[in-house]
């Protein structure tokens, strides 16, 4: 059987047997014929010029690539009519925020100009030149109403190419639905600017944890030091790690019961403090548990004698062990401020799951397996990002193998070979 050979409204059935159909404004076209595919695409224009014929005066067009209409829509109306209408097909409820702010910044700069003027060129450089040469902003407002203050000086190319893409899917769904006359072409930026992965060094995870168990923060974060450890030795995101439950906790797991961590996926999503939660990207998961987690997660349930549906580390919506005050979205960051000046600069709590991950390459474990326990979408975002820790880590198991150095040289192999970022 021939392969079918599928184009723009022309399909090859069997070789030199065509069907070609144009559609338009619910009127529809179709017509068989032997031929070549030059044939093929010069019967396509002629079906649509009969299509253009018994089209009526001042009709819309909505076939892509035909001439717009006259009336075409801002773009801020059209990211918050038809396209938020699309959005919500394909995007879940636990990314929308994500997107809402790529809109917000696409709205700010391009908000009042009709599609066909920002789908041109020189629209969508100046959008980029602007975007950066301005300082950083922030859409969101603190608990007194006055917008809070961005956290970078600059807009990197990443975030800048995010909002691209959010533009140039936008734009897409205007050409496919006739509202612009050509395909637009959005480029983005080279995105050589990302910030290298540069984990805390043992020296910086141990002020970190002298100064979590110092009285003043025990006192309102108990648990403090045991969420710091367990984010470095299972790479749970800190969400993950704040709504995790002992009924994910399963010690059953492993050749020799080491226990593991099931991070639940989307279809086996839970209410967890009365709101439902899935995690990113909605992949389960298995991680397994360190020497080092075993403890802890057998010290917290003989303190604590839980239930399965409790949490590990009892808090709300994170609170007080990301912010100091419990009253959720928006209460400041007091406990990482405190840290940070504590060690004399800026360390994320998301840090801590590039720590995991650099570890386990530096073990040996494949890169593969780090992607999936980290529960990356793709391995390729783990490659880009912690790849080179992998290479440095096959170069010193290579150096010792090749000098016959006995294995114990394959601990201080292992140790991390990093530079500190001031």
């Amino acid at each position: 059987m021939a392969k079918h050979k599928k184009r723009a409204g022309i399909l090859e059935v069997t070789p030199g047997q065509f069907v070609v159909q144009v559609a338009r404004n619910g009127k529809r076209l179709t017509r068989r014929f032997q031929g070549s595919t030059v044939d093929a695409e010069r019967v396509r224009a002629e079906l649509l010029l009969e299509l253009e014929r018994d089209q009526p005066q001042g009709s819309t067009t909505t076939q892509p690539g035909s001439p717009g209409p006259s009336n075409v829509p801002t773009l801020k109306e059209w990211l918050r009519g038809r396209y938020a209408e699309r959005s919500r097909l394909l995007h879940k409820e636990s990314t929308a925020g994500v997107f809402e702010s790529y809109i917000r910044y696409l709205i700010y700069y391009l908000g009042d100009r009709p599609l066909d003027e920002v789908a041109r060129p020189e629209t969508l450089h100046r959008y980029t030149e602007q975007r950066l040469k301005d300082p950083a902003l922030s859409f969101a407002l603190r608990k007194d109403g006055k917008p809070r203050r961005a956290r970078v000086e600059r807009v990197s190319n990443v975030a800048i190419n995010k909002s691209l893409s959010v533009l140039r899917a936008a734009l897409n769904l205007a050409f496919k639905e006739g509202l612009l006359a050509t395909q637009p072409r959005v480029e983005l930026l080279p995105e050589d600017d990302a910030r290298p992965i540069v984990p805390p060094t043992d020296t910086e995870l141990n002020a970190i944890l002298n100064e979590a168990r110092a009285p003043a923060l025990l006192e309102v974060a108990p648990l403090l030091p045991e969420a710091i450890e367990l984010a470095v030795e299972t790479g749970l995101r800190k969400e993950e790690l704040f709504r995790l439950t002992w009924h994910s906790v399963d010690t059953s797991l492993g050749p020799n019961r080491e226990g593991a961590i099931r991070v639940e996926e989307q279809t086996r999503s839970r209410l967890v403090g009365g709101k439902k939660w899935t995690p990113k990207n909605g992949r389960f998961r298995v991680v397994p548990l360190s020497p080092r987690a075993r403890e802890i997660v057998a010290d917290l349930r003989r303190r604590a004698n839980p239930s399965p549906e409790d949490q590990v580390i009892q808090n709300t919506e994170g609170c007080p062990y990301v912010r100091l005050q419990s009253a959720g979205k928006g209460s400041g960051t007091a406990v990482w401020r405190v840290l940070k000046e504590a060690m004399g600069h800026s360390v994320r709590w998301h840090s801590l799951r590039h720590l995991f991950a650099v570890r386990c390459l530096q073990r040996g474990i494949p890169i593969t397996v780090v992607s999936q326990w980290m529960g990356h979408s793709d391995v390729n975002l783990t490659v880009k990002r912690y790849g080179r820790f992998a290479s440095e880590a096959k170069e010193q198991f290579a150096w010792i193998n090749a000098l016959g150095q006995p294995v114990e040289a394959l601990a201080e192999a292992r140790k991390p070979r990093l530079e500190v970022a001031r």
